[in-house]
């Protein structure tokens, strides 16, 4: 079992002693975890982290945040990935409206550092 955190390891160890032994920890992502309190006012994203394919359901978030995007919905989104959108982004009109309203934050075609991937982690509420 990999667990992405020190956080994800002591819940394994409070709650499932048979597969502590069996748990290796490599730090992935979540610094924010390591701190006492989170500040829940930087958490303003709905973010999609990763490579932006079909099997990951990029189509499906590119999907439902035009259709919350054109509902009039209030939430802000932002896209972390090494896939190249350049095709994407430049056919889609509504993507590009996003951009340039600033409800729409994209970073792509490039590997990702740590501390970039890190800082949508902090700032998304759900990723």
């Amino acid at each position: 079992m990999i667990v992405p955190s020190n956080f994800a390891l002591k819940l394994y160890q409070k709650s499932d002693v048979k597969y502590c032994k069996n748990v290796e920890v490599i730090p992935l992502l979540f610094d924010d975890e390591l701190k006492e309190s989170l500040d829940i006012d930087k958490k303003e994203y709905f973010s999609y982290i990763g490579h932006a394919v079909v099997g990951h359901a990029f189509d499906v978030y590119l999907d439902f945040i035009k259709y919350a995007y054109k509902k009039g919905s209030k939430l802000k989104f932002m896209i972390a990935t090494k896939t190249n959108l350049n095709k994407i982004l430049s056919r889609d009109k509504i993507l590009q409206e996003m951009i340039s309203k600033d409800v729409l934050k994209v970073t792509h075609g490039r590997p990702l550092k740590n501390t970039e991937i890190n800082d949508v982690y902090f700032r998304s509420f759900c990723v």
